[in-house]
């Protein structure tokens, strides 16, 4: 398995997206921020690997307008599209989920005065499809997906008074790029209840905040970063989740993704 993960040695340096094989240890640097030399330099964020392992999904930056990129791993070629709140690939090869900024028109707390809808956009296809539209009452997440028309979700709905309410767990059957039906679900999918594992976690690590785990696809293990510590530095580690055992350190870094095949890396920049 190859691990994506990204790095920044601080807060002043360049952000780097670097590949680790987990059975070899090997670890390169496989791109780097292009201006280094910025003032404040934009970590990398939201990581997402394509099915068969030829695209790379990412973004960059901490805003709403932060620029997501897709990156064509055979073909050397890096496409951005501007405002992108979180992406993962479909079960279909060539869809990209992305949960994106909706202009509203009114200020509501998403901290731009922006909505969230979920878009999918394809590589090379400059607009995406909006498939739920953000307002200034009810705000979107993408999560993932449970099959390959059965998008998991979050909804968040506000009242007129702007209180917020909690977010709740929803799915939607899409066809054609339509929503045709939606539901509640009573619990998140067990890869995405971040309580579950944390429960499950704390005995080995006590003390440490998890986040970001990301789960091979045999559902066997389950890769996260922690951190022991507020002076520590986030840690990579990997966990098999019916019994053990922790794996790690692996490495220091956040934003965490699987390569779903074994992928030769044609560029790097």
């Amino acid at each position: 398995m190859q691990l994506a993960f990204s790095y920044q040695a601080d807060d002043r340096a360049a952000a780097e997206l670097r590949i680790h094989d987990l059975q070899t240890g090997e670890q390169i640097t496989a791109w780097t921020d292009p201006d280094p030399e910025k003032q404040h330099p934009l970590p990398i964020h939201g990581l997402a690997w394509s099915p068969s392992g030829q695209y790379m999904a990412f973004s960059q930056g901490c805003c709403p307008l932060a620029p997501g990129y897709i990156w064509d791993l055979k073909a050397s070629v890096l496409a951005g599209h501007r405002g992108v709140l979180g992406m993962f690939w479909g079960p279909d090869e060539d869809v990209l989920t992305l949960s994106v900024p909706q202009s509203v028109g009114k200020l509501i707390p998403v901290g731009s005065g922006d909505s969230s809808s979920i878009a999918l956009v394809r590589p090379y296809v400059i607009s995406p499809t909006v498939v739920l539209t953000g307002t200034a009452e009810v705000l979107y997440s993408a999560k993932a997906w449970l099959s390959k028309d059965e998008l998991a979700y979050m909804q968040l709905n506000l009242s007129r008074e702007g209180k917020e309410a909690e977010w709740a767990w929803w799915t939607a059957q899409i066809a054609d790029g339509e929503v045709v039906d939606k539901r509640p679900l009573d619990a998140p999918p067990l890869p995405y209840d971040d309580n579950a594992l944390e429960e499950r976690l704390l005995p080995w690590l006590p003390g440490a905040t998890f986040a970001e785990p990301v789960w091979s696809s045999d559902g066997a293990w389950v890769l996260f970063r922690a951190q022991v510590g507020t002076e520590e530095p986030d840690r990579i580690y990997a966990f098999r989740w019916e019994e053990g055992p922790l794996v790690g350190p692996i490495a220091e870094g956040t934003y965490l993704a699987l390569a779903p095949v074994h992928t030769t890396w044609s560029c790097s920049h």
